[in-house]
């Protein structure tokens, strides 16, 4: 088959010739390349260089200002492999490169932001065709292509692979379809690996399997399989293939994300019609009559410090639901904590009082402001508790609500008063309270409305106020002096009333000056280019007033994170419908619209995993490392024992005398262990299957738990293998938008014949970071968001010494993501740590406890003994990765020796995000879950 051919067709186009010249354009250039990459792979089309691409190639002068852009260096690097070949490719090598271009490629000009003059500050990544090549261009070119050779030296050509989806259709619906399922997982072939299956109902009862295989092309042939299959005759009818594409270059728009109460916003930034409502994902759900009032994202990390109505508390919700809630501040002898700012990095301020949620009264003269410091205070490690100031009393307050900030350098924020129709200025370093704006337009109005609120949300924009009233449904703004607050102009109406059915609450404006406002009765309103002065255009984007659990929208702010602003995340909190707590007759809770298991002996079997998923006390779910074929188990060489370092009594244990821990609630059995267990018998396909079981349970009610815990499938193997399996896991996802999957890689074993763990060598490391980094840009480039995408984590091995952690911070600061324009490594989290190796425990006859291959006894020493080690690791780990841009949110899951509450305290003190569980796990059950949750 010959080679993908070059992004640059025959055809002449002005447009490609200026997209590359002009440097405003020289992104365009890159995503260009890719749809053009995209629109190959997916049409199946081949293709073989010609001059195009030879005199584009040698036009090039700055080879390295492709570095940065990796479809236009694919390409480079693509070309250059052919230069022995270059006069024998076809077309005509006297051609100008200007003259080659993208078919039917229009380049959209944005009038706007189109410069004066073309040829101002050119960076011309391409010389005059009628110019000679300068020596030194050619000499440095043949350097670079040298080193790529050397590169491509000894480098074995991975095998092309196809990843299929097969329909497998039974006879009717008296067909037993797990045996159908069972008979053609059983067919084994050379080339062959079964990936996620489920059943799908096709009509009056009758289900098909709809199964995901991945096979090498050379050696399986697509025909001999289904005939393989439907050689079944008792059970299949007949098979199909519904999808096939390259493993590697698969780009199908798919799937979506299940977390936070988002609403992707992309669409609504522009000014155009929106076609269809934007669908909102739920994050995090709180115990029905909890009202969550307010929020802001978090400038930090991209998470929501949130407010809450029915309690004087302030909490910090993920917005990737990665931790549970965080309780910040609870400020007692309060009803409530209602608007909320950041004015500085990490110090926030909130208004407290009393509002009664269940009467929608308030109480004047009960108000103050707060100061919540959160600097030092992150979810993972909490170097320092959050810490409470009170900055103000506000007894002229009527009822306090939306804050905005007015002048940081001042210290001065701006907070509505709705119910006195009046804007209160509070200065957070001298305490000084002024009432600075008062207005008619402010004015409740309870005649129209049955809750006597008037001005509600509070924004700044360009030298303006803008803000709504509740009861009258308008929205206005002001102008004011931006140092005082103080108004220095007459108040305008921009929205009179238009919609009387929507209750305006709270609204966020975006870059271009449209305001998305959420309504009590569950709508979010877009005012289309508010900050022009101009009465706005309104539509209604999401929600609906018969939705009965997500209601009651209470306030909305953009995301922050690189994922938030690339698919604009609009985040929003719901109360549960305030007319629900007059009569305490809730139908949701309040929304933000998660401990784990290490992957051990425990985490095995489907029962295991079940009992895991169904634990009230579990995050998470990490299966057994396994691999893509399995791994051979024998029971006379791979056991492990529970031992106490301070004991010469061992106790040896072969696999099959505990299948089940007990539930013991003992303190006193020993949880130090070594092992010589190996990977998991389980392929990797199976545990796919397990986890598509469990989850249907939950489907059909029939599961104990009704949560979406995400799965973490633990495996190993060489990086090609590494690859492949993420692909699997991709695809399950695909499959069912409801499965939460990542992928932990175990490098702290040798996955390779001869060569050492992968994490104690840099190449090697480097080998499977790329692998990684290739596979998650494969898919983020066909799923339809980042949180669909599954995360990768490595499993790391204890390290004692400085060179080795600084060794593997810089391979992972070194691995960044290939999206342009970021800076974030490839890795989503590491685990630490594995067992130390080269560990031994002996009998009171000096023989060696655990029988093995080698006849030594040297096995893994992990649980109680190792855990000083683990800490000391999970905290460098910490240190280090902060001190890198594009390591600093990788998460840290900590293992090594957590058996209760305490040692789960430390780890997250020296930094851990999550804390895992393997060896109590094996000694007390289940139950050391809920153990290390209580205490």
């Amino acid at each position: 088959m010959p080679k993908y051919s070059t992004f640059i067709p025959s055809s002449p186009s002005d447009a490609w010739y200026t997209s590359i010249t002009n440097p405003s354009h020289i992104l365009r250039l890159e995503a260009m390349e890719f749809v053009l990459y995209l629109h190959r792979i997916t049409a199946e089309t081949h293709f073989t260089p010609s001059q195009a691409d030879v005199v584009s190639f040698k036009a090039i002068k700055d080879a390295a200002a492709l570095e940065k852009y990796p479809h236009a260096s694919r390409w480079y690097k693509h070309i250059a492999s052919y230069e022995s070949e270059f006069s024998s490719l076809p077309g005509n090598s006297s051609t100008a490169f200007t003259a080659y271009g993208p078919e039917a490629v229009v380049v959209a000009e944005n009038p706007k932001a189109a410069p004066a003059d073309e040829d101002e500050d050119d960076v011309d990544l391409f010389g005059s065709d009628d110019e000679e090549e300068d020596p030194e261009v050619v000499a440095e070119r043949e350097r670079r292509l040298e080193e790529y050779r050397k590169k491509k030296e000894g480098k074995t050509k991975p095998a092309a692979k196809s990843i299929v989806t097969l329909d497998v259709k039974p006879w009717d619906d008296e067909t037993d379809m797990k045996e159908l399922v069972d008979n053609v997982l059983a067919i084994e072939m050379d080339g062959l690996v079964w990936g996620a299956h489920k059943l799908v109902p096709v009509g009056f009862g009758i289900k098909k399997l709809q199964v995901i295989v991945v096979v090498e092309d050379e050696k399986v042939s697509l025909d001999d399989l289904q005939q393989k299959i439907e050689g079944d005759e008792d059970h299949v009818q007949s098979t199909d293939i519904a999808a096939m594409q390259k493993f590697g270059f698969v780009f199908a728009a798919v799937g979506k994300g299940p977390f936070i109460a988002t609403l992707d916003a992309r669409q609504a930034l522009t000014p155009i019609t929106l076609s269809k409502p934007l669908a909102p994902t739920v994050i995090r759900e709180f115990p029905k009559g909890t009202w969550l009032e307010n929020f802001v994202i978090r400038q930090q990390d991209g998470n929501a410090v949130a407010t809450l109505l029915t309690a004087p508390e302030v909490y910090l919700i993920s917005t990737t639901d990665v931790f549970e809630p965080i309780l910040l501040a609870d400020f007692a002898g309060n009803l409530g904590v209602v608007g909320i700012a950041e004015l500085g990095h990490n110090i926030f301020y909130v208004a407290v009082g009393n509002w009664s949620v269940h009467t929608l009264v308030a109480t004047p003269g009960s108000w103050s402001v707060w100061e919540i410091d959160l600097t030092g205070f992150e979810h993972h490690r909490h170097y320092k508790d959050a810490v409470t100031r009170k900055v103000a009393d506000l007894p002229g307050a009527g009822a306090l609500n939306g804050m905005t900030v007015l002048n940081p350098i001042a210290g001065t924020v701006l907070v509505a008063d709705s119910l006195y129709s009046a804007v209160w200025r509070v200065n957070v370093n001298t305490g000084e309270v002024i009432a600075v704006l008062n207005d008619t337009t402010m004015a409740a109005q309870p005649q129209l409305a049955p809750l006597a609120l008037g001005i509600n949300a509070i924004n700044i924009r360009d030298g303006y106020l803008y803000y709504d009233n509740t009861d009258t449904g308008n929205f206005h703004r002001i102008p004011i002096d931006v140092l005082t607050g103080e108004a220095i102009g007459q108040a305008e109406t921009l929205v009179d009333n238009a919609y009387p059915a929507v209750i305006f609450d709270d609204f966020t404006l975006d870059f271009a000056g449209n305001a998305f406002v959420v309504s009590g009765r569950g709508e979010v309103a877009l005012l289309r280019d508010v900050v022009s002065g101009a009465h706005p255009t309104i539509d209604i984007v999401a929600g609906n007033t018969s939705d009965t659990r997500i209601t009651g929208h209470t306030a909305a702010k953009f995301g922050l994170s690189r994922a938030d602003l690339k698919r604009g995340s609009l985040y929003a909190t719901t109360s549960g419908g305030a007319v629900e707590y007059l009569f305490n007759n809730w139908t949701a809770g309040g929304m933000l619209v998660r401990k784990v298991n290490a992957a051990s002996l425990w985490a095995t079997t489907l029962e295991q995993i079940k009992e895991l998923y169904d634990s009230p006390f579990t995050g998470a779910v990490t299966t057994r490392t396994s691999l893509l074929e399995g791994f051979t188990q024998d029971d006379s060489i791979h056991q492990y024992i529970y031992h106490s370092p301070s004991s010469s009594v061992p106790r040896s244990t072969p696999l099959g005398d505990i299948s089940s821990p007990s539930n013991s609630t003992s303190n006193s059995l020993p949880t130090s262990t070594l092992n010589t267990l190996g990977y998991s018998p389980i392929t990797l396909s199976e545990y796919l299957g397990h986890i598509n079981e469990i989850v249907g349970q939950r489907h059909l009610g029939t599961s104990i738990t009704t949560i979406k815990k995400p799965f973490i499938l633990s495996v190993t193997g060489t990086p090609d293998e590494i690859a492949l399996a993420y692909a699997l896991i991709a695809n399950a996802a695909e499959m069912d938008e409801d499965l939460r999957l990542a992928m932990e890689v175990n490098l702290s074993n040798p996955n390779i014949p001869g060569k050492s763990p992968a994490a104690y060598d840099a190449d090697q490391l480097k080998e499977y970071l790329e692998a990684i980094g290739d596979s998650k840009s494969t898919y983020r480039g066909r799923m339809a968001s980042d949180e669909s995408v599954p995360r990768v984590g490595i499993k790391l091995p204890p390290y004692t010494h400085a060179a080795q952690f600084e060794m593997v911070a810089a391979a992972l600061a070194g691995a960044r993501s290939s999206e342009p324009g970021e800076a974030t490594s490839v890795i989503d989290f590491v685990t630490c740590t594995s067992t130390l190796g080269s560990s031994i425990v002996l009998r009171d006859d000096g023989s060696p406890a655990l029988n093995t291959e080698a006849g030594t006894g040297i096995g893994g020493l992990g649980g109680a003994a190792i855990h000083p080690l683990a800490l000391g690791n999970v905290a460098t780990f910490r240190r280090l990765l902060d001190q890198h841009p594009e390591t600093k949110d990788v998460l840290i899951i900590g293992a090594g020796g957590v058996e209760d509450k305490s040692g789960a305290e430390r780890m997250v003190k020296v930094g851990a995000a999550a804390v895992a569980v393997a060896s109590a796990m094996g000694r007390y059950g289940i139950g050391v879950f809920e153990r290390i949750a209580k205490g």
